[in-house]
Parts: C-alpha cells; sequence; structure tokens
C-alpha cells in the first residue's frame, strides 16, 4: 500500500481556526463538513516530491526522520497518528479503521507486540484510585498468530489476573484484532460498598449500584457523568486525547519550577508499566504466575541507586526492548 500518516492534527485549535478559515468554537463542525465532501487531489507529473523516488527493496522505512523517543524503544515510531492508504492496483483510498477487513497492507513493526503491552493505558487510572501498586500478575493468551487478520503475527486476546499490595484483584484484558461492537474501554469495577460500570458502547451509559442503597431493587442506576471540556485551562483545548494530554506535561512542568514531586513520577510510572511487561512474559510462559519487582527505595535499594549487576534480566520474547529487573 502507498499511504500517508500525519500527526499533531490537533497541536493547536487556534491553527486549526486558521486553517480552516473558522473560529476556534467551529473546528469540528467545520473539519466534519470537510471530511464528509473531500477534494479530490490535484496529480502532477513532478515535483520535489518526486525527486527522490525509491521502489521495492530500495525502500527503507529507517531512513524516515521519525523520532525515537526513548532508549529502549523498538524503534522510531508516531504516536496517535492518522493513516489513510491508497492501493496501487485500484486507487481505492482506505481510512486506518478500514484496513482490518482483510486487505493485503503491509506490516509494521508492530506486528508482533503482545496486546497486553497496551496495559499501562488502562492500569494507569486504577492504580491511581486504588493508590496501589500490582505485586504478582498472570496473563493468558491465544497463539501469537491472529485468527482474525490473516498475516498478522499477534495474538486476538491476552487477559491478566492481578494481585495488588493492598489485596485487590483486578482482571484486565486486551486485544487489537477481534471485532467489538464498543468504542475499545470498558471498565466494570467492585468495590466493598458497590459496582460502577462504564459505558459498554457510545450510545450506553454509566451505571452504578451502592450496596446501602434505599432504593428496592437489583438494577444499576444510570449515571450521567460528562468529562465537560469547558472547565478545563484554554491551553489544554486541542492537546490531544480528549484535551487530557495537557496534564502531564503541565504537571511535568510546575514539578520543576516548583521543585516538587509530580502526580506521575518515575517510581509511579514503572509501577504501571511493569506489570504489562511481566504479563507479557507470564503468558509466554502459559500463563505463570510472576512476581512483579518493586522499584521504589527500600532496604534492598536506594534512593538513585542500579539494582546489582549479578540480578538476573527477563526479557520478553518478542523484542529486546525492555529490561526488568526485582
Amino acid at each position: 500500500f502507498m499511504g500517508q500518516r500525519w500527526a499533531d492534527l490537533k497541536g493547536d485549535r487556534q491553527m486549526l481556526a486558521l486553517l480552516f478559515e473558522t473560529s476556534p468554537q467551529g473546528v469540528v463542525a467545520e473539519w466534519l463538513k470537510r471530511v464528509k465532501n473531500p477534494l479530490e487531489p490535484e496529480l502532477v507529473g513532478s515535483g520535489p516530491v518526486k525527486e527522490r523516488i525509491k521502489k521495492g527493496k530500495e525502500v527503507d522505512l529507517a531512513a524516515l526522520p521519525i523520532v525515537t523517543h526513548c532508549s529502549k524503544d523498538a524503534g522510531p515510531f508516531i504516536t496517535a497518528g492518522i493513516v489513510t492508504a491508497r492501493d496501487p492496483e485500484t486507487g481505492v483510498r482506505y481510512k486506518e479503521s478500514e484496513l482490518r477487513e482483510g486487505l493485503n497492507v503491509r506490516k509494521t513493526w508492530r506486528n508482533g507486540m503482545p496486546p497486553i503491552i497496551y496495559l499501562p493505558h488502562e492500569l494507569s487510572p486504577l492504580l491511581s484510585v486504588l493508590d496501589d501498586r500490582v505485586v504478582r500478575v498472570s496473563c493468558m493468551s491465544t497463539r501469537p498468530k491472529s485468527y482474525c487478520l490473516e498475516g498478522v503475527n499477534m495474538a486476538d486476546v491476552q487477559a491478566a489476573i492481578m494481585y495488588t499490595e493492598k489485596d485487590t484483584v483486578m482482571r484486565l484484558a486486551c486485544s487489537f484484532t477481534v471485532p467489538r461492537y464498543h468504542h475499545g474501554h470498558w471498565y466494570h469495577i467492585w468495590g466493598t460498598k458497590g459496582v460502577v460500570e462504564s459505558n459498554r458502547a457510545e450510545k450506553d451509559k454509566m451505571r452504578m449500584w451502592l450496596a446501602d442503597s434505599t432504593k428496592e431493587t437489583d438494577n444499576p442506576e444510570d449515571m450521567e457523568w460528562k468529562y465537560d471540556p469547558e472547565e478545563l485551562p484554554e491551553e489544554a483545548i486541542g492537546s490531544g486525547h480528549g484535551d487530557a494530554d495537557y496534564f502531564p506535561a503541565a504537571s511535568f512542568i510546575e514539578s520543576i519550577l516548583k521543585d516538587t514531586t509530580p502526580p506521575m513520577d518515575v517510581y509511579t510510572s514503572v509501577e504501571t508499566a511493569a506489570p504489562a511487561i511481566m504479563a507479557s512474559i507470564s503468558a509466554e510462559r502459559n500463563g505463570t504466575s510472576l512476581e512483579v519487582p518493586d522499584f521504589r527505595p527500600g532496604e534492598k535499594r536506594k534512593a538513585g541507586c542500579e539494582p546489582d549487576e549479578d540480578v538476573p534480566i527477563v526479557r520478553p520474547k518478542h523484542c529486546d526492548c525492555f529490561e526488568v529487573m526485582p
């Protein structure tokens, strides 16, 4: 497939407003109008973009100027990018969401990554609410080759059972290939005083049931919880991920200016990521229960000190981009 990839489309709402010749408040409506009425590109025979053309074995994706964010990353990648692709034989263009329909697409470096590695996306808010950390994990997986998408070397489903330091049990599952009706993220939380459930689909509602409720019913109540962007700082608007990307950057900058500890410091970060890495290793070992290392300073490790050199390093088989040291 031939295609383009863009990133940071929502980097600045003021800039988008200038681009679309509208107000910041009218960006979404104008965007939707233009998406429904796209302009056909003008094809040209020559131009700067065609000065260097490589085909077949000459193509080297690693030569593209894409950043490698961290030293242990598997390679360069674009986060939260938007993809369009064109079939070179038919000329038909496809959106990223349509590429799962069995089309002959080119594999990328993510092909083969265990889906459970995505776990920190869901685990982070849970650990934040619980003020807890995962101490043991076991993960089961379908085969490391998709039943749903031909040629994709990725398990269709991986599910992890996790036990925390404060005696909480969590089950988290992840899939990128299985067709499903809901929008991707769903929580169902049991507590000592009730149950909370997020919406299963776009038109569904969140629900809550309280054990000490005065209502004589076993059915949960529909809740109208909303995320109100009007309460956000102006700088957060358009920052990405529902305007939430502003907050990690803002809290980190504030911690530097005020010499304080940010809400997501190096320890909370690794306590969010390590369970996912250990879960992928557990899946490779047919669900073997594994301890999650404690990276915080203590009797065995002083603040700022590296682990002992004689401690064995455990690596997932799928790549060499992670190092887990107890």
